[in-house]
């Protein structure tokens, strides 16, 4: 069962870690044209990294929905679809209307309205795929990932020669890359008779939306406080400055996937075996030291990521991706435990420490300095608020374990509206 966990967990971290790399191809590209296009796109991008992460985070509880629900997935899938199609038309909506009502104070450009349009056929795209890696077709979905990875690599160096603006040229490639890369899931999914025409069930909507909610809520907010941090670093210091950042922004969200893959497959897991005494502790034995091996590789390999980055690599970027492997570092293992309190139904409070990093990571790097470049200082206190956020999930964490008989019994205060809903 670990190898199968841990097999799972690879395999959907992969898929994940490519799709999210397109963004990291992105960067990449417009890395080696100049700084401007970088830092043009690094504020439409963080900001519309905010929809991107509640399409991510509102799916949550598909791999649950269809673990629980094995005996009747054509329904679920379709259920799942029109959830995902709701959910992603109201992101889509609101990112381009926000960016409307703000557009005279920060004066968004084109690349983030073509992002937004994006958000659409991406948490259509989320949703499928989650029906498809709990239905044990992880291995195809990566398949299709990685073509569409390679596809987006062609398709941003022919809009970048076709279009003077490369930043406008990625995000349009970006939004071709979303809609082309749903026609191979639906029909793979139609084939293996997992998913057919979409239905909006209002009791399934509230179902799946009441496992992601409080991670939503998380999510808005530390997503916002990046993308305020982005803004912010745009009107007050150089292209270098704000380039690093969000170099560094990229880095965090393309290899935190490897930890969102390693929850995904932990929820599917312990989502089909009984909650028997220590019948699960040695899944959580097995991701905390997959944690931090990964965590190891990526220390060892800061300096030749940089180099992939831009070529004109400085020491402060360097180090701003050491602070930045610590980040995610711990984030993953808070991650690791929310997943284990999620199927356990404990599914409201764990993901609120996140915001350890907002709320607390973030003001402190404006009132204290450990490190002269503002970007080093910013994440270096990004990690101190993550470590903070790791250090209350293991407390509450290791509270509910010693509460393990309330944990395990019949009656879950905090998830009896989403788990034991009736079908």
């Amino acid at each position: 069962m670990i190898q199968n966990y841990l097999k799972k967990a690879v395999i959907i971290s992969s898929t994940r870690f490519i799709a999210l790399s397109l963004a990291m191809v992105d960067m990449v590209m417009l890395g080696h044209t100049s700084l401007s296009e970088v830092q043009e796109y690094t504020v439409a991008s963080q900001t519309a990294q905010v929809l991107v992460i509640l399409a991510v985070v509102l799916s949550i509880g598909v791999n649950i929905i269809v673990g629980k629900n094995k005996h009747c997935i054509k329904r679920v899938g379709q259920e799942v679809i029109g959830y995902s199609l709701l959910v992603g038309l109201v992101l889509s909506m609101f990112g381009i209307c926000s960016g409307l009502f703000i557009n005279s104070f920060i004066g968004f450009n084109q690349s983030y309205d073509i992002l937004c349009v994006s958000i659409l056929p991406l948490t259509v795209y989320i949703g499928l795929a989650n029906i498809l890696e709990s239905s044990g077709l992880e291995r195809t979905v990566l398949s299709i990932t990685i073509t569409s990875s390679i596809f987006n690599a062609l398709f941003n160096l022919i809009a970048i020669s076709l279009i003077d603006n490369a930043a406008i040229a990625v995000a349009l490639s970006t939004l071709l890359i979303r809609f082309g890369a749903l026609i191979p899931i639906v029909a793979l999914g139609r084939k293996h008779n997992l998913i057919s025409f979409p239905v909006v069930s209002i009791t399934r909507c509230r179902e799946l939306f009441c496992f992601g909610r409080s991670e939503a809520f998380t999510s808005l907010f530390f997503t916002g406080g990046i993308a305020a941090l982005v803004i912010f670093f745009n009107h007050n210091y150089d292209q270098e400055t704000v380039a690093v950042l969000g170099f560094s922004l990229n880095f965090m969200n393309t290899f935190s996937v490897i930890y969102v893959g390693l929850m995904i497959s932990l929820s599917i897991c312990l989502s089909q075996i009984e909650p028997q005494h220590h019948s699960d502790y040695p899944f959580m034995r097995t991701t905390l030291t997959y944690i931090i091996f990964t965590a190891i590789v990526l220390l060892s390999a800061v300096d030749i990521i940089a180099q992939v980055y831009t070529p004109s690599v400085k020491v402060v970027f360097v180090d701003a991706l050491v602070l930045s492997v610590i980040v995610i570092m711990a984030d993953g293992i808070a991650l690791a435990l929310i997943a284990w309190l999620r199927v356990r139904g404990f599914t409201q409070l764990p993901p609120l420490f996140r915001l350890a990093m907002i709320i607390i990571g973030l003001p402190c790097s404006f009132i204290f300095s450990v490190n002269e470049n503002a970007t080093v200082n910013v994440i270096a206190f990004m990690a101190m608020g993550t470590i903070i956020a790791a250090f209350l999930t293991v407390s509450y964490f290791c509270w509910r374990v010693y509460q393990e008989p309330s944990v395990h019994g019949a009656s879950l205060s905090e998830s009896s509206l989403v788990i034991k809903r009736p079908q």
